[in-house]
């Protein structure tokens, strides 16, 4: 719980020294207030789903804000920008682990 009270002490400085717009600055005390409000409801359903396609669900939600946070604060073409370098660089890690499993796995002597 403290780190929402420091977002949103931190949002209000930001709107204090001019670095926040007043709109961006409401609109990520929306996301404080709304994963506050839904994180008992998470605990609760985390309990009949299975923990892979949990933790899929719970990544997309956090790529997702993190992509409207960023185009709020940064521009959209930003935002987009830096959520696919992130989203290539994690998707082609995946795929260097699967292939050099399987390079090992056919790795002739």
């Amino acid at each position: 719980m403290e780190i929402f009270v420091l977002t949103i002490t931190l949002v209000g400085i930001g709107v204090m020294f001019r670095v926040l717009r007043l709109q961006a600055a409401f609109m990520l005390i929306g996301f404080v207030a709304l994963a506050v409000a839904l994180m008992p409801s998470a605990g609760k359903y985390s309990q009949y789903v299975p923990t892979s396609a949990f933790f899929g669900v719970v990544a997309i939600i956090a790529i997702s804000l993190l992509r409207a946070v960023l185009g709020v604060l940064f521009g959209r073409r930003a935002a987009d920008s830096f959520t696919g370098s992130i989203l290539a660089a994690i998707f082609s890690s995946f795929i260097r682990i699967f292939t050099g499993m399987v390079r090992a796995l056919f790795r002739v002597r």
